[in-house]
């Protein structure tokens, strides 16, 4: 498949290209969020998330669907998972990792960074004896560290 754009190739982590299919599905009316329709697709979305993240209900998994930038996930997995004055270990190694840390700051938590150098992964044997005397609430991880390319 050969995407033809007229616009600029955006090599970048966001804001990124959207396809002109999306584009087109994108103009279409709004459904209700409280009706029917919006209900069975967002069930549909859910079970192949399920599929694609193996992730069976069966086995206690829970996906879910929450519209935002990647920074208002940062800052839902840290309203949702830290209280004031909670230790947590962030492991830093990027702009991301930072601002996950940033985040946690600024909602009370006292955090204790791990840094590595850009575009390189925690030692898990580091990480697993800084949690294991550090009496910490919560591990900040970012999975991907776009910002260092």
């Amino acid at each position: 498949m050969t995407a033809h754009w007229d616009e600029p190739l955006l090599l970048i982590p966001g804001p990124v290209m959207v396809p002109p299919e999306t584009l087109a599905a994108m103009s279409r009316q709004v459904i209700a969020h409280r009706g029917d329709p919006f209900a069975e697709m967002q069930d549909r979305i859910v079970a192949r998330l399920r599929r694609l993240l193996d992730a069976p209900e069966e086995a206690g998994y829970e996906v879910g669907v929450y519209p935002s930038s990647g920074t208002g996930m940062l800052e839902a997995a840290v309203a949702h998972a830290v209280e004031p004055g909670d230790r947590v270990l962030s492991c830093t190694g990027g702009e991301f990792g930072e601002r996950f840390a940033a985040i946690a700051e600024r909602f009370g938590a006292q955090v204790d960074r791990l840094h590595v150098e850009p575009g390189q992964v925690p030692d898990p044997e580091t990480v697993a004896e800084r949690l294991r005397g550090g009496g910490y609430r919560a591990l900040l991880l970012t999975h991907c560290e776009t910002s260092t390319g």
